[in-house]
């Protein structure tokens, strides 16, 4: 990953009890290192970093992924990190904290040949910093995924 680059943060949460879980709250707080360019399903960004869903009622079951797209600053240097806090209203928070990608001078390398196109090589997956949590009516667990962007 290189400054200038774009690249999106994923957020699962996926309530696996058989009661819903009310008024979940999901708040990703960026890195310091990048700044916020979009997100999915009506996040809320305030100038501290903090990107913030909510989710009226999360089923037994059901799930929602989210996703937030953030550019690296151009003087960043270090592995980037990520924390994500879900507070349903009748359970307790759950925090996760991922290590995000390192910032060097090397990118994506272009492809030599365009015509022998071939699928860009993933960044992460499910990240065993996935938390399941007791949560009184219900369980939700928390997965982060990353995944950079395709620089032309």
């Amino acid at each position: 990953m290189t400054p200038g680059q774009t690249f999106s943060y994923y957020v699962h949460a996926f309530n696996s009890g058989g009661q819903p879980c009310t008024d979940v709250q999901i708040v990703d707080t960026l890195d310091d290192r990048v700044s916020f360019v979009s997100c999915n399903k009506s996040c809320v960004n305030d100038p501290a970093n903090k990107v913030t869903w909510n989710i009226a009622t999360l089923g037994g079951g059901s799930s929602a992924i989210l996703s937030v797209v953030v550019k690296v600053d151009d003087d960043a240097t270090g592995t980037l990190e990520n924390v994500a806090v879900i507070t349903p209203s009748n359970g307790k928070p759950v925090t996760v904290k991922t290590r995000g990608p390192v910032i060097g001078d090397e990118s994506i390398p272009k492809d030599p040949a365009p015509a022998a196109r071939r699928s860009l090589p993933k960044t992460g997956g499910l990240l065993p910093t996935g938390v399941a949590a007791g949560l009184g009516a219900g369980a939700l667990a928390l997965f982060a995924l990353r995944r950079r962007s395709a620089v032309t």
